[in-house]
């Protein structure tokens, strides 16, 4: 296993020159070039957390945590979107194995893209499976997926339910709607569906004894672990690796930018001379490295829970989830204040800081990262209270 984490971490790292060539271009254009998304494809990438079966890796978090991290860091859209398809193609293998089959079985690199958020349209029961319509916004990497995973409210004999169903991307509209601050080239733009037909197998319910949330998965495949992790802490920490890698290269850009400008109306002719900037950006690392920490922590806790049958306990699934959340608020902390370091001339089109601080600003605010929410759930488990206020507990 060590061996596997090394050599896909160095292969994410090697296609680092390439993905940083083509990073303006993903911004510019609104979506990934074909070039950065083959060379992701070709390395494996997306086998990350596919099963062995169909020559996945079954790799760790932490493993998916470091690549996403070593992605982004050369281009923020290529970490996302590789982080994304990631976590879709994870939950891909809690269906049923025919349903594995068809998505995996004739392409070991298919790419599952979609949504988790419901859309307000309802699927209809219908024989053999469900009819869906509607429209799910922020699908990221749709453009370059072979399948598309959506959601939508059932109502069932015990109630309702929130189901996932996994369409061919064929089968599917997109609608370029994807028009934003920054990480303009993952191309989340929304996925559409009109009266389309889902067979049952292609499905898997959240809620419920017999749900996701409860850890009932409809594969037949139960041995393998990774698939067993808990959806609640699993999710925010597919992304965090994705936003410390944007603040880490905002960071490396800042220090070898420092001794190469003045202050202006000052008479320091190199900023990094100043013992302001040195105090500034000495907090600004202590703070990212703080961040990496509690992330890694996250991680860690998702690393064990794909060792063990168990189901962790409340309270450690929402310290896992408000870990990630939390420390995404501070990675974005730490390049607003890198942005005032690096002065002025940074909000230029031209200097690579301007899309830095656009792409965290973005991607720090997806809702499953928000410490509004993960702060709630966390405080309500240590205080031994029912946690409210999600359904993602």
């Amino acid at each position: 296993m060590a061996d596997m984490h090394i050599d896909l971490v160095s292969r994410a790292k090697g296609l680092f020159d390439l993905l940083r060539r083509n990073a303006e271009k993903a911004d510019v254009d609104r979506r990934l070039p074909e070039e950065s998304f083959l060379a992701m494809r070709e390395a494996g990438i997306f086998r990350m957390w596919n099963a062995r079966r169909y020559g996945g890796y079954e790799a760790s978090p932490r493993t998916q945590f470091e690549v996403s991290a070593e992605l982004a860091r050369a281009c923020s859209a290529s970490g996302w979107i590789a982080s994304l398809i990631q976590g879709a193609n994870w939950m891909a293998h809690w269906l049923p194995g025919s349903a594995q089959d068809e998505i995996f079985g004739e392409d070991p690199d298919a790419a599952v893209a979609g949504v988790i958020t419901p859309g307000p349209d309802p699927a209809k029961v219908t024989p053999g499976g469900y009819r869906i319509s509607g429209r799910w916004g922020f699908a990221s990497g749709c453009l370059h997926s072979t399948w598309c995973v959506v959601p939508a409210q059932v109502i069932t004999e015990d109630g309702p339910d929130l189901k996932y169903f996994f369409v061919p991307r064929r089968e599917i509209r997109i609608e370029d709607t994807w028009f934003t601050l920054g990480m303009r080239g993952t191309a989340s733009n929304t996925i559409v569906a009109d009266d389309l037909f889902v067979p049952e197998h292609r499905t898997f319910g959240m809620l419920g004894p017999k749900g996701a949330l409860a850890g009932m998965s409809r594969s037949e495949h139960t041995g393998e672990r990774l698939f067993r992790v808990p959806v609640a802490m699993l999710f925010p920490n597919i992304i965090s690796g994705a936003v410390l890698g944007i603040a880490h290269a905002a960071m490396e850009h800042v220090e070898r930018k420092l001794p190469k400008r003045a202050i202006t109306y000052s008479t320091y002719t190199k900023s990094s001379a100043a013992p302001s900037t040195q105090i500034a950006l000495a907090e600004a690392k202590t703070r990212l490295d703080m961040a990496t920490m509690l992330a890694e922590r996250g991680i860690a806790d998702c690393d064990a829970a794909a060792r063990t049958d168990e189901i962790p306990g409340a309270l450690a699934r929402a310290r896992a989830r408000n870990d990630a959340a939390f420390a995404c608020r501070e990675a974005k902390t730490v390049v607003d204040s890198l942005l005032r370091l690096a002065g002025a001339s940074s909000v230029a089109e031209t200097d690579p800081m301007n899309r830095f601080y656009r792409d965290i600003s973005t991607a720090s605010l997806h809702a499953i990262i928000q410490p509004a929410t993960t702060l709630e759930s966390y405080g309500a488990a240590l205080c031994g209270e029912p946690i409210v206020n999600t359904y993602l507990a």
